[in-house]
Formats: C-alpha cells, sequence, structure tokens
C-alpha cells in the first residue's frame, strides 16, 4: 500500500489489490451507487482487474485514493481526484461504505484532498459533480466551498457542476478543518 497522506481519522493510499472486497462490498449496494451513474461490478475479479488496471497515478500524479480508517484499517471507500482528457478539469470524487455514512468521512477525506490538488499538485480549480437528487453530495461540496458552475445531462440524469478555485482555496474560503 502506498500512503498518499493521512488525516486524523484516515489513511489514504492509492488503489492496490488489498482493496478489492471491500471495494466490491461498497459497490454492491445500491445506495451506494444510487447517485453515481455507475453499475456494480460483475463479479471480485472484474473489481481486481480494475485496480490492477488503474493507471491514473502514472498518467496525472494524483487519482482517487483509497480511504482506511487509521485505527482498525477497515475500507471506508475512497476520494481523490480525476482528471479529465476530454475536457481538461479535474474532479473530486468520493464513495463511502454505507455502514459509515454520516460520519464526516466524504468531508475529512475531501478536504485532504483539495489541500493535496492545490499545494501539492497546483491545480487552478477543482470540480465537484453531483447527481441533481444527490443533496448530501451538493450540501458537502457547497460546505467545501465550490460555487455552483452549471448543470448537464449524461445519460438522461440531470447533474450540477460546481468550481473551487485555488484562489478561493488558499484565501481560506472553505470549510475549516475540525
Amino acid at each position: 500500500m502506498k500512503i498518499v497522506a493521512t488525516t486524523q481519522r484516515l489513511i489514504l493510499t492509492e488503489f492496490a489489490q488489498e482493496d478489492a472486497e471491500g471495494f466490491f462490498a461498497m459497490n454492491q449496494n445500491s445506495q451506494v451507487l444510487q447517485y453515481t451513474g455507475d453499475e456494480p461490478f460483475a463479479s471480485l475479479q472484474a473489481c481486481r482487474d480494475f485496480l490492477q488496471q488503474y493507471a491514473h497515478y502514472q498518467h496525472h500524479q494524483f487519482g482517487r485514493w483509497t480511504l482506511r480508517d487509521k485505527a482498525t484499517k477497515e475500507y471506508l471507500g475512497f476520494c481523490g481526484l480525476k482528471f479529465s482528457e476530454s475536457n481538461g478539469e479535474t474532479d473530486l470524487g468520493f464513495r463511502v461504505v454505507h455502514h459509515r455514512w454520516n460520519e464526516g468521512i466524504a468531508t475529512e477525506a475531501a478536504m485532504q484532498c483539495l489541500q493535496l490538488g492545490f499545494s501539492r499538485y497546483q491545480l487552478s480549480t477543482i470540480v465537484g459533480r453531483a447527481h441533481h437528487a444527490n443533496l448530501a453530495s451538493i450540501h458537502l461540496l457547497k460546505k467545501l466551498g465550490f460555487r455552483y458552475s452549471h448543470h448537464f445531462f449524461d445519460k438522461g440524469d440531470e447533474w450540477h457542476q460546481y468550481i473551487l478555485s485555488a484562489e478561493d482555496y488558499l484565501e481560506g474560503k472553505v470549510l475549516a478543518a475540525k
């Protein structure tokens, strides 16, 4: 496991084969996938293959990172940055195992990812996208200081896009760490 960062409660690591069972189980939960636009993995092996082929770190230095509980090492989900070649944007994405929702895990992880994005990787902006009905993710993006940019449609679903600039982030216009 390659550790990227730690927070008060979390360890963020690059994706690894040890994540497969937790990642697979998380993505079998219909509530977790409800607003993602993703399909569950067809099998545990399909999840392992995805993790093995994930090359975002090699191409962009960053990517989505596994979240683990610092004390127990329990798999908690993922959070991180993803650069899109098609539009030149880097987005913040997060997903947490259902039984650990409402504990502030996504907030803590997202704050760390923003810090990495703007400080270590020198990004000028980071976007956040959320399905229009995903009120929890929209709330989190706003709490983190993201501003509404526009809405768009993908595969018949309405999505909202938010944006956070390095300038706003560095001026402290984001949620203060607890």
